[in-house]
């Protein structure tokens, strides 16, 4: 059953009101003989899939962190401690691994 949610691709947040509207005639959910076995294995998944989401989200800011502070080291020639923050927006805006960090992330690395 969890396995068939994950297949599913059925995200931490879903409720399982939803769940039973979407997948609620499916075999794999029906297989589950009670109600309440349904939703125990279910909360266990949300439990299990919220922690595998933040642990994603936690590993792609660390990269686009990363990815931005070596931005920053390529730009080494235009930008000096002195540069303001608004100076290097406009150098850098355009750049993916400019836009890959919210505002907040990005002026706590520069």
């Amino acid at each position: 059953f969890k396995e068939w949610l994950a297949e599913s691709d059925v995200g931490s947040r879903t409720s399982f009101a939803e769940l039973q509207r979407t997948l609620g005639s499916e075999p794999p959910f029906l297989a589950v003989r009670t109600q309440g076995e349904r939703k125990q294995a279910y909360a266990e998944y949300q439990t299990k899939r919220l922690a595998l989401e933040r642990d994603l989200e936690r590993k792609r800011l660390a990269a686009a962190k990363d990815a931005f502070k070596l931005l920053l080291s390529e730009y080494k020639h235009a930008l000096t401690p002195e540069t303001p923050y608004a100076t290097a927006t406009q150098l850098l805006a355009r750049e993916p691994r400019y836009k890959a960090l919210d505002e907040d992330l990005r002026l706590e690395v520069f």
